[in-house]
């Protein structure tokens, strides 16, 4: 039904950005790169590769389970790249089918996949040794079972995504005590996984000396004390994500430490950390020469004052997030401008810089680009206010077919 193999080449783990939605963003089953062509940013190694793809159907609604088992079956010891992310319908015998007749599987996208499970994923983790990137994000049978069998069993793993998984760590069992055993992973994406502990974030900062990549949004169960072993000992981290933690155990304490260890940070995103100040912020920008993309929106206590610091401390710097932080002015952001040389982005929308002033950025550098878009609420709807039963005016009733012919004789 228009399903093909198709081979190409994965890149190496050296095509890695600096920015975090690049690595994470695998290419969609039914647009998959045409034959001979660079796949997916999956940093699996330079070896050739046998990836599954669906080219002709553009939705894949008609792809069933029968047509990926005959594919697999008669194929599978060739296929090193299997992408199904969205295809909710793909049963879980399907799953165990992969793992039975892929056993050089390499890369596997089943993110959306919501009838995964951990019994499939503990059959894949024990058959495919040599998977290197494996994307369960947003799989709502997937729990800290499913996620502790691939740990313990694909000691190559490099790149895992495991966004929205909860329960993730249980009092019994940690998702994560087997990481002494997989010691080259390079990308963690654990966004929202709101029962995620200090625990195993600081088995993630002892048994992985070589991460580089590491997303903690959204994760309200962490503290000072897990984000400041990931901050005392990841040396080699170069981009770190951690929006929306306000939590009340995360404290500037932790935050300073952010930037500790860290030799060549170049991407942090710290949006809607509202606990930021600016002397915690220029403590972490003063140990960040090589940052290249910060992000602080909706950081409202940042001012001037720590801005300032990247005139001096990051001249690196490309692109800038500071939307919604209302207490920076056009003097500072002037001097940014005509600074720091390397910026390209400077996004301030609803911020105090008005339309007029972002004009004035522009023309000092053409070659950044200022984005200052303003929040316009949409206009309310008339709607007619509904009276209680007993206040509503009764209806007339509808004249009777017979009375009006009557009517009309007269």
């Amino acid at each position: 039904m228009g399903s093909t193999l198709t081979t190409t080449t994965a890149p190496s783990t050296s095509s890695f950005t600096t920015e975090l939605p690049d690595h994470l963003k695998q290419m969609n089953l039914s647009n998959p790169p045409p034959p001979g062509t660079t796949g997916p940013s999956s940093g699996i190694g330079p070896t050739p590769s046998m990836a599954f793809a669906c080219q002709d159907d553009p939705n894949a609604f008609a792809f069933k389970d029968d047509n990926l088992t005959a594919l697999i079956s008669e194929k599978g010891g060739e296929i090193e790249e299997i992408n199904l992310a969205g295809m909710d319908w793909i049963s879980e015998q399907t799953f165990i089918k992969i793992a039975d007749y892929c056993p050089n599987l390499k890369l596997l996208n089943v993110s959306g996949c919501t009838r995964l499970t951990n019994r499939a994923l503990t059959h894949i983790a024990k058959s495919c040794h040599l998977i290197a990137y494996i994307n369960v994000s947003r799989c709502p049978k997937v729990t800290g079972e499913g996620v502790y069998e691939i740990i313990a069993h694909c000691r190559q793993l490099e790149v895992f995504c495991m966004h929205g998984i909860t329960p993730l760590d249980t009092p019994q069992q940690s998702a994560f005590l087997s990481l002494f055993q997989t010691r080259a992973i390079r990308a963690l994406d654990l966004s929202y996984c709101h029962t995620l502990r200090d625990e195993s974030l600081i088995s993630i900062a002892t048994y992985c000396p070589c991460l580089e990549v590491l997303n903690l949004s959204g994760c309200s169960g962490i503290t000072d004390l897990g984000v400041s072993a990931i901050g005392g000992k990841c040396s080699n981290l170069r981009v770190f994500i951690m929006k929306l933690c306000d939590q009340e155990g995360l404290t500037l304490a932790g935050l300073a430490c952010v930037s500790n260890a860290p030799r060549n940070l170049k991407y942090l995103d710290l949006a809607g950390c509202t606990q930021l100040t600016d002397a915690t912020l220029c403590q972490i920008l003063k140990q960040t020469p090589c940052l290249r993309s910060l992000s602080v929106r909706g950081c409202k206590q940042i001012t001037d004052e720590s801005i300032g610091i990247l005139n001096m401390s990051c001249k690196q710097l490309r692109r800038l997030d500071i939307c919604s932080c209302e207490n920076i002015g056009l003097q500072t952001l002037l001097d940014l401008i005509h600074d720091v040389t390397s910026l390209v982005l400077l996004s301030a929308s609803e911020s105090c810089i008005s339309q007029v002033e972002v004009v004035m950025l522009q023309e000092i550098r053409p070659n950044c680009k200022v984005v200052n878009n303003k929040f316009i609420p949409p206009p309310r709807m008339k709607t007619a206010a509904l009276k209680p039963p007993e206040q509503r005016k009764p209806r007339k009733a509808a004249p009777k077919e017979g009375d009006k012919k009557g009517k009309g004789k007269k």
